[in-house]
């Protein structure tokens, strides 16, 4: 292979590297500049290889090998632009490879915390869109400096460059520094409202009324160091969606680093109820799409109450996907407790589709009288978005409101209940 063609291939491998994060990079940077060598094959990299390697430099592990020497300053690579000018001429590169291999050799050389904001501003003010890449990495940079004043920074923006940035730098800072990132989050990151704050569609995004996501974006990367702190930082922000964030991570984490019983044995010593039940549904879920009776059988032995009502929704929800008759006869089996409301109401939800006086049977077997109109008439206007007759017909004869399809003619989908 010709040098050329090597230093194509270098290019794009450092554009994916770039993706990730700044310590990721230096690993990839130094097999690069190996491969970019004349004459110079790919190494084949063992455990045996990898042991004998000597401690690379620090020169080694920059881009100097790219351009002949160091970038100690801006000056070293804006070619007599100032600082902004290079900025936006990097910008309008068309170029995905060659603009962010620009922009590397521009980061290495930012030494200076307000130099980081100018680059910063400048991608801010940019008009062919946000730049997730480059700002995080920009941010990361500043919060290895001064990680209070980028965050500051990072949490004066908006929509989704305020979270974006924030989730750069807090996850930056608690690797080095976790008690200090953490009272941060806890004080700054929760807002009154949710109307800069980005959002998924279903009404489900960051927002104050949401909870603090900023605690929520630091929680991986601390659990990842600490578990058993991070459930401790999470079981004390208030009940919320962000909380709930929390949870699907943290669940995530203790199966890695402890395996399913650890998992589980983990969530039982968790005293606060509704941050048990959601830990309890996160690892329902997971464990259910393998086993979804043995997940049924291990949540009708939780603790009673929400812990085990949203457990066992979540087995019986995964449970009906993959076989709706046994599904059902285990859920028959539990009989008419209030305790399984959650249950009936996601596998009248699931079975829907295939037998829709069933499903309205389940909807109307729930005991809590919210519920259970919520989830008939969601379960109606599903089905008459298959077979309006049938529905409407069904719905006059048992005494309902005749459901209507949707004008848009998307299926309905009605709120899924407290806490879900």
């Amino acid at each position: 292979m010709n040098r050329r063609s090597l230093i194509i291939t270098a290019v794009w491998l450092l554009t994916a590297a770039a993706a990730f994060s700044l310590g990721r990079m230096t690993s990839v940077v130094r097999v690069i500049e190996r491969i970019a060598q004349p004459g110079a094959a790919a190494p084949v990299m063992t455990e045996a290889s990898s042991a004998a390697t000597q401690k690379p430099t620090e020169d080694e592990l920059s881009l100097g090998g790219w351009f002949g020497s160091r970038a100690s300053g801006i000056a070293d690579v804006t070619n007599g632009r100032s600082l902004e000018e290079h900025v936006k001429h990097l910008l309008k590169q068309d170029d995905e490879a060659v603009r962010m291999l620009g922009f590397l050799r521009l980061l290495e050389a930012l030494n200076d915390a307000e130099e980081i904001k100018t680059a910063l501003d400048v991608i801010a003010k940019d008009g062919r869109g946000f730049r997730m890449t480059e700002q995080a990495m920009l941010l990361q940079k500043w919060a290895k400096m001064a990680p209070a004043d980028a965050a500051v920074y990072a949490n004066g923006q908006r929509d989704w460059a305020k979270f974006n940035g924030l989730s750069a730098v807090l996850k930056t800072w608690v690797k080095a520094s976790p008690e200090e990132a953490i009272a941060w989050a806890e004080k700054n990151g929760a807002t009154p409202g949710n109307d800069a704050q980005p959002q998924d569609g279903r009404g489900r995004g960051p927002g104050g009324e949401d909870g603090n996501w900023a605690v929520a974006t630091l929680i991986g990367s601390l659990a990842k160091t600490d578990l058993d702190r991070a459930l401790d930082v999470a079981g004390q922000q208030s009940y919320s969606r962000a909380r709930g964030r929390m949870a699907d991570t943290l669940v995530g984490e203790l199966v890695a680093q402890r395996g399913e019983d650890g998992a589980r044995e983990a969530v039982l010593a968790v005293s606060d109820e509704q941050f048990r039940a959601g830990l309890a549904r996160e690892l329902a879920q997971r464990m259910a799409s393998k086993d979804p009776q043995g997940t049924a059988a291990w949540a009708n032995g939780l603790p009673a109450g929400e812990t085990r009502e949203r457990a066992m929704a979540e087995a019986i929800d995964e449970w009906v996907k993959k076989d709706a008759v046994a599904a059902g006869k285990y859920l028959q089996q539990l009989g008419g407790s209030p305790e399984f409301d959650r249950a009936r109401q996601e596998y009248a939800k699931e079975v829907v589709r295939n037998d829709p006086e069933g499903a309205v049977a389940w909807a109307q077997s729930i005991t809590e009288e919210q519920r259970r109109n919520e989830t008939t008439q969601e379960v109606l206007r599903s089905w008459v978005q298959r077979d309006a007759p049938a529905a409407q017909a069904w719905a006059q004869a048992n005494g309902l409101p005749a459901p209507q399809p949707r004008s848009d003619g998307g299926s309905f989908r009605g709120p899924r209940g407290p806490g879900r």
